[in-house]
């Protein structure tokens, strides 16, 4: 995870958005949110999470 938020940084990216099923992988969720993630949506249980990058 750390070598991709890294990749997109040197390629100019400003966020990662991403959508997760926090049912099914909950404790990739919980690392997500560790990490600095932010809940943006739940839309029936599929999560939509971004980060700012910077």
């Amino acid at each position: 995870m750390n070598a991709m938020l890294d990749r997109s940084r040197k390629l100019g990216f400003k966020e990662v958005t991403f959508t997760t099923k926090p049912s099914v992988m909950s404790i990739g969720y919980g690392l997500y949110q560790r990490m600095g993630f932010e809940e943006v949506s739940n839309t029936e249980g599929t999560v939509s999470m971004r980060m700012e990058l910077k």
